[in-house]
């Protein structure tokens, strides 16, 4: 069977050649990521390898290099992939951001494999490139809450919902979002759902009110704890109440009955 698909590979790599003279590293580039999207992985491969010879950079070479680990990704061919996305750091001149990229992917193939331990320092090796600092950072706490390190997990979890100034930036609104759906599968099971009540106010924070998918997900990540921290939902529902009519209440008087207080203002809360 090897010998056969080297075949149909020699076979598609002519054929390509063939059909991209004339066409530049860009161009062989972008038609492989459409072979891609279309899940024609081998002839998208064929089209890499042809837009590698035409590489004139390390940029371009690791971005290559890079493109064709992920595609064994796509297809759950974890083994393959790790070997090509180690080809990304060996190119000379490789560029930082794509060694980043596969040291990120190459943590989340051991991560499948139960490799805890390799796949935190490979997500750490991540961070490096800002753009991927929180996105490492959530999946750094996936591997404590795989191995039922609940303590550890959290607090991972919390360097991203609550991550420092230098850090903020570097952190997306999204990576934030799906921390706090973590830490409140953590709360489940180790009870914290004080802390976890506390995280959820720090992100509902940082979320405009004109994002609207975000914004009802952080009132109701607070109503869930809420919820589960009175093991009664009067509380959680005075808090959605208090969202939609704000402090006045229905009417929108202030001074009638039917006034709102925030219960995140409540003693015990803070």
């Amino acid at each position: 069977m090897k010998t056969i698909s080297m075949i149909l590979m020699v076979a598609l790599l002519v054929m390509v050649a063939g059909a991209a003279l004339g066409q530049t590293f860009q161009e062989e580039y972008n038609s492989a990521t459409v072979k891609v999207a279309t899940k024609d992985f081998d002839g998208a491969r064929a089209v890499y390898l042809s837009a590698f010879t035409k590489a004139n950079n390390g940029e371009d070479r690791s971005r290559v290099r890079l493109a064709i680990g992920l595609s064994y990704i796509t297809e759950e061919d974890f083994d393959t992939a790790q070997t090509e996305l180690a080809k990304v750091e060996a190119e000379v001149d490789a560029d930082k951001t794509y060694i980043a990229e596969a040291d990120f992917n190459i943590g989340y193939i051991h991560l499948t494999k139960k490799e805890y331990a390799q796949a935190r320092a490979k997500f750490d090796s991540a961070k490096t490139a800002r753009t991927l600092w929180g996105r490492a950072q959530v999946y750094k706490g996936h591997s404590y809450l795989a191995e039922k390190n609940y303590a550890q997990a959290r607090v991972e979890y919390w360097k991203v919902v609550n991550s420092t100034d230098m850090e903020k930036e570097r952190v997306s609104l999204p990576d934030r979002g799906f921390a706090i759906k973590k830490l409140k599968e953590v709360a489940k099971r180790d009870g914290l759902w004080k802390d976890t009540l506390l995280a959820c106010k720090t992100y509902y924070l940082l979320v405009d009110s004109d994002d609207a998918v975000n914004w009802k997900g952080a009132i109701m990540d607070i109503s869930d704890c809420l919820k589960a921290v009175d093991m009664s939902p009067v509380r959680a529902v005075q808090w959605q109440l208090y969202q939609k009519y704000g402090a006045n209440g229905e009417d929108g008087i202030n001074g009638t009955t039917d006034d709102i207080t925030n219960p995140l203002l409540d003693a015990d809360l803070q």
